[in-house]
């Protein structure tokens, strides 16, 4: 749904700058026009007024950029992080015993961090002794 909001914002982007550029030169020629004798410092000034303002209205542009940049990346996660709780909720639900549970608790744990040693440990009938049902990683 959002994705398509950075190539609408360099369309934008695109479309200002043209109209900046367009407007720069369109008041370089009506200076020229309306005032012929303006000294060369004074047009030095006016060019470099509109050159600064451009300037800054890309800068404003850039930074949105990076920040709509940065949100589609976290609404990137947290759409991954819905469909992997969905997905494990679905499994976990289909379980049919303690067996299955634990092998699907472990795929899940295996998917989130396969570089990280995990274990599932199970306490007893008394709960004074816990025993390693499973164990992933290194």
């Amino acid at each position: 749904m959002f994705p398509e909001i950075p190539r609408t914002l360099k369309v934008l982007t695109l479309a200002l700058m043209g109209t900046i550029l367009s407007g720069w030169l369109f008041v370089s020629a009506s200076v020229e026009l309306l005032v012929p004798d303006l000294s060369a410092g004074s047009r030095l000034v006016m060019h470099v007024v509109v050159a600064v303002v451009a300037l800054v209205v890309l800068g404003m542009v850039v930074g949105i950029f990076a920040v709509t940049g940065r949100q589609a990346q976290r609404l990137a996660r947290s759409q991954k992080v819905v469909a992997f709780e969905g997905r494990l909720s679905r499994a976990l639900q289909l379980a049919q015993c303690e067996e299955e549970v634990c092998r699907t608790t472990m795929r899940a744990l295996a998917e989130l961090a396969p570089e990280q040693p995990a274990s599932i440990l199970l306490a007893d009938a008394s709960n004074a002794h816990l025993r390693a049902v499973l164990e992933t990683g290194a």
